[in-house]
């Protein structure tokens, strides 16, 4: 039976997690006074750092992001941790001055939604070029802790030393940063920049110096914050990037405002978040899925239920440019049209062509959500492809029906959650929605896609071939008939009913 004490070993575990939950969320207040942009790929850019520095104390060569130049420099040797710290956080200084003045400062006058994109690709970007200079490498670092070792025993409970040590970092850190956006002529600055811009311009403060220094600041803070706790939250490029996401909670706690209530609920996150994995493990009852990634989707939601307006209003230079929705001419008979040319393709063209349709038709499919959502109604949805899974996984589910059953069903299934997580937020739009969204996405990859009755677990799930009318409706076939026509068929004519759909 666990105690009291089992209890509390585990709340101060989740020091470490908390801290860098905290460290990003005060990054993001940072930056979103400053310019007004959340960054989605503030966790991404500190997770690249972190592989840089132990890349750097493993082999004496310091990775670079850019594609296109020399992806490595060589200094001889292997620097001391003091060196490698310096120089990768001198790096995460000039990733930010690159983000603040080449990819934010042009959209300055933008929508929201052309930021929110923006920021998603650099996102994007950042993962893939983290797989393409570690690649399977990446496993071979060595990740020694920065921070001193050993155990703390207080009573029963024993937590290692660097939990504490990196809670006292970050903490510290925002106490500083507080003191600075008080009492500092930097801190009036930013806060008078947050406020109004047009105003803080006219007084002759320079709002881009402002928003570069700022920038640099939380860059430098988010490598800062992967590198020492690396040992401790396990570097992966696509998992520790997404660590952006209950920092977001926590600074929407704060109101994207307040740097001490953004790092006393990135704290609190962390700690809860390792609470619920014993918790996991000590009540049966609870499902064997990723409950604590489901925590920050709770706290968003909330947050959104009690202000309509969780984002706080920022003053800037001009009115932003609200995305416009066009109406496309005979749009029904170009989507027809088109369809019609491809099914003449996939008749008579070779196996790739027909693979190539098939793979765009389906894309297309996918796409129409963005079209409806972003192209109609200028929101952004962030759990698209979630709901597509969703929507696969209960097909698979009702295999044992007269097809196309479980089609309808994948549909519904998917319409019925993306209901669920659109409900609590239908008094927002834009950033804030973009935010709840990806909360959302990542609480469906844990408890659902983690649940292994549903998706089969390691093994994957498969499917019995369909048939209409006597019709194989598989894709797999031998040789020159991959992939079989009747298939591409299949998905041709319902990508072209999706377009014409949409259209009308």
């Amino acid at each position: 039976n666990p105690t009291m004490s089992d209890h509390l070993t585990f709340l101060l575990l989740g020091l470490g997690s908390g801290a860098v939950i905290a460290a990003l969320a005060i990054g993001l207040v940072v930056t979103y006074q400053a310019s007004g942009v959340v960054n989605f790929a503030h966790a991404a850019l500190g997770t690249f750092c972190a592989f840089a520095f132990y890349e750097f104390r493993t082999s004496g060569e310091l990775v670079l992001p850019v594609i296109g130049i020399p992806s490595r420099i060589d200094i001889g040797g292997v620097p001391t941790v003091t060196t490698a710290f310096i120089a990768c956080l001198s790096l995460a200084a000039a990733m930010g001055t690159f983000l603040a003045l080449v990819v934010y400062r042009p959209l300055r006058q933008a929508s929201e939604l052309a930021r929110i994109v923006a920021s998603l690709g650099v996102l994007a970007y950042l993962i893939g070029v983290i797989g393409l200079r570690f690649g399977a490498g990446a496993t071979a670092l060595r990740i020694d802790s920065v921070l001193p070792g050993g155990l703390q025993t207080i009573g029963s409970i024993r937590v290692p030393t660097d939990r504490y040590l990196l809670a006292l970092i970050v903490v510290g850190v925002g106490a500083v940063l507080w003191a600075v956006s008080r009492y500092t002529m930097f801190g009036i600055r930013t806060r008078a920049v947050a406020e109004n811009e047009r105003g803080a311009v006219l007084l002759g403060i320079r709002a881009d110096r402002i928003a570069v220094a700022n920038w640099i600041l939380a860059s430098v803070l988010a490598a800062a914050a992967m590198i020492l706790a690396a040992p401790i939250t396990r570097l992966d490029a696509g998992s520790t990037s997404l660590l952006v996401v209950p920092a977001i909670a926590a600074a929407l706690i704060g109101g994207f405002r307040s740097i001490p209530l953004a790092v006393a609920a990135g704290l609190g996150l962390g700690m809860a978040q390792s609470e619920l994995q014993n918790l996991r493990t000590q009540w049966d009852w609870l499902p064997d899925v990723g409950l604590q990634d489901g925590l920050p989707l709770l706290v968003i939601i909330v947050v959104l239920v009690m202000s309509s307006n969780p984002l706080p209003a920022r003053g800037s230079l001009g009115s932003a440019n609200l995305p416009t929705a066009r109406e496309i001419p005979h749009a029904e008979w170009v989507a027809v049209a088109a369809t019609l040319a491809a099914l003449v393709v996939m008749w008579v063209g070779g196996s790739g062509w027909r693979l190539a349709l098939i793979v765009s038709a389906v894309a297309t499919i996918g796409a129409l959500s963005v079209v409806v959502v972003t192209g109609f109604t200028g929101q952004i949805n962030l759990a698209v492809t979630a709901l597509a899974g969703i929507g696969a996984f209960t097909l698979v589910k009702f295999d044992a029906f007269i097809f196309p059953i479980g089609l309808v069903a994948g549909v519904l299934a998917a319409s019925c959650v993306g209901v669920a997580i659109a409900l609590p937020a239908l008094r927002v739009r834009g950033l804030t929605l973009g935010m709840a969204t990806l909360a959302g996405a990542l609480a469906v990859q844990s408890l659902v896609f983690g649940w292994d009755w549903f998706t089969g677990g390691l093994a994957g799930s498969t499917i019995d071939p369909a048939s209409i009318a006597g019709i194989d409706l598989r894709i797999d076939a031998v040789g020159d008939n991959f992939p079989r026509r009747a298939f591409g068929l299949l998905v041709l004519t319902v990508s072209g009913l999706c377009v014409v759909f949409v259209a009308r």
